[in-house]
C-alpha cells in the first residue's frame, strides 16, 4: 500500500513537472511569435499554455499584450484584470488596463457620435421617439430621452441626475462610454499612487481631456465646457498638467501630440493674445515634440498634425506667414504617406484651407508694404473702412434714385 501511494505521488509530481515544462515551452513560442509580429499564432500558444496552467502570469500577460496590440480592448481588459486580481499592486498591469478602458470608451464615443448625428437628422425628440423607433428599440429610446433631458439642464445637479439615469440603463451607448472612462480613471489613479510613470501621467491627461469625473449629487467635476450634452465636463486645465508631468518624467512625443491635439487648439480659441514669453514657450514645445517624433519614429500623422498646429500658431499669433506656409506645406506633403483612418478628410480640408489663407496673406502683405502700411492688419482694417464707405455711398445712391422715381 505504501509503495502504491509512493508511486501515485511520484506520478503526480512527474505529471506536474511535464505540464509545467510544456506550458513554459508554449509560452516561449508565444513570446517568439509576438516578437515577430505574428500575433494570432502568439495568442494560440498562450491560450494553450493557460489550459495547462490557468494562472500562469507570463501566459496571461502575453495574451493581454497580444489583444492590446490588436486593439481588441475588451479581451485585453479581461486578461489584465485577471492579472490585477493576482498582482493587485503591479503598476504596469494597472496602467495598461486603464489605457484599454480609455480606448474602449473612445470607441463608444465614436459610435455615439454617429448615432446622435442620425438622431438629430431624423429629428427624433424624446416625446415621439418611441413611435419612430418602436418597441424593439426601447432601451435606445430610454437612454436617448435621458441624454436629451440632461442637455436641457445646464446646472450640474440636474444634468448629473439624467446622466446617471442614462448610465444605469443596460446596453445604452452612453452608459458604456461613461463606465469605461470611469474604470480607466480608477485604474490609472491607482497606478499613479503606486509608482507614477510618464505613461500613467499621459493616460490621466487623456482622460481629463475628454472626461472629468462628476459625482452624481452634482458636486465635483468642473471644467471648461459641456461635451456630448450629458452633464459631463472635460477639464483641459488638468489634462494639460498631466501631459506636462508626463513630459517632465520622460520626454516623449506621445504627450506632446496629445497636448497639441486635445488641449492646444481649444486654448488658442479661448485665448486671443499670448505674451512674448508664452509664444516662445509654445514654439519651443512644438520644436521639442517634432524632434522627439523624428528620433523615436512616431507615426507620420503625428508629425503632420504637429506641423499643422505650429503652422496655425505662426499664422494666427506670430503673424509670420512665411513660417506658417513652410509648416503647412510640410503637413500637406505628408498626406501621400498617410493612409486609412489616420488621415481625416476634415483635417485634410483644414490644412488646405489654411494654406490658401496663408498664401493670400503673403500676397496681401507685399501689397500692404508697397502702399506704406505698418502691418497687414492695418491694411485689412483700411480695406474694411473703404468697403463700408462704398456701401454707404451705394445706399445713398439708391435713396436718391427712389426719390427721383417718385
Amino acid at each position: 500500500m505504501k509503495d502504491l501511494c509512493k508511486m501515485v505521488f511520484i506520478s503526480i509530481i512527474v505529471f506536474s513537472f511535464l505540464s509545467c515544462g510544456t506550458a513554459q515551452n508554449l509560452i516561449l513560442k508565444g513570446d517568439a511569435f509576438l516578437a515577430n509580429e505574428q500575433v494570432p499564432k502568439a495568442i494560440k500558444s498562450y491560450q494553450a499554455a493557460l489550459k495547462k496552467m490557468s494562472n500562469n502570469e507570463s501566459a496571461l500577460k502575453g495574451l493581454a499584450d497580444c489583444y492590446y496590440k490588436e486593439g481588441d480592448w475588451e479581451n485585453a481588459i479581461v486578461y489584465y484584470e485577471k492579472l490585477i486580481v493576482l498582482f493587485p499592486w503591479n503598476q504596469e498591469y494597472l496602467c495598461n488596463c486603464g489605457f484599454a478602458y480609455f480606448f474602449l470608451g473612445f470607441e463608444h464615443q465614436n459610435e455615439m457620435s454617429f448615432f446622435t448625428n442620425e438622431y438629430k437628422q431624423r429629428n427624433l425628440y424624446p416625446y415621439k421617439s418611441e413611435k419612430v423607433w418602436g418597441q424593439r428599440n426601447r432601451k435606445e429610446v430610454e437612454w436617448i430621452s435621458d441624454w436629451k433631458m440632461s442637455n436641457i439642464y445646464y446646472d450640474d445637479r440636474n444634468a448629473a441626475e439624467y446622466a446617471y439615469k442614462s448610465k444605469t440603463i443596460n446596453g445604452g451607448r452612453k452608459g458604456k462610454l461613461y463606465t469605461n472612462y470611469e474604470n480607466s480613471f480608477n485604474y490609472l489613479s491607482k497606478a499613479i499612487s503606486i509608482a507614477p510613470t510618464w505613461k500613467s501621467y499621459l493616460g490621466m491627461g487623456l482622460i481629463y481631456s475628454v472626461f472629468s469625473p462628476l459625482n452624481f449629487d452634482g458636486v465635483g467635476g468642473g471644467g471648461n465646457e459641456h461635451i456630448w450634452d450629458i452633464g459631463i465636463r472635460e477639464d483641459k486645465s488638468k489634462a494639460k498638467d498631466f501631459f506636462f508631468k508626463s513630459i517632465e518624467s520622460v520626454p516623449n512625443w506621445q504627450a506632446h501630440y496629445a497636448y497639441a491635439k486635445q488641449c492646444f487648439f481649444s486654448e488658442m480659441v479661448n485665448k486671443e493674445i499670448f505674451s512674448k514669453q508664452e509664444r516662445k514657450q509654445i514654439l519651443d514645445f512644438f520644436e521639442e515634440g517634432l524632434k522627439l517624433s523624428f528620433s523615436d519614429n512616431a507615426p507620420d500623422y503625428v508629425i503632420q498634425q504637429l506641423y499643422y498646429y505650429r503652422g496655425y500658431f505662426y499664422e494666427e499669433f506670430e503673424k509670420n506667414y512665411t513660417l506658417a506656409l513652410r509648416d503647412l506645406e510640410k503637413a500637406k506633403n505628408l498626406e501621400d504617406k498617410i493612409r486609412g483612418g489616420d488621415l481625416s478628410p476634415r483635417f485634410t480640408t483644414d490644412i488646405r484651407s489654411h494654406l490658401n489663407s496663408v498664401t493670400k496673406k503673403i500676397s496681401d502683405e507685399k501689397i500692404a508694404q508697397e502702399k506704406g502700411y505698418k502691418s497687414l492688419d492695418d491694411y485689412y482694417a483700411d480695406l474694411q473702412r473703404q468697403e463700408e464707405i462704398e456701401k454707404q455711398k451705394e445706399l445713398a445712391r439708391k435713396r436718391v434714385d427712389r426719390k427721383s422715381v417718385v
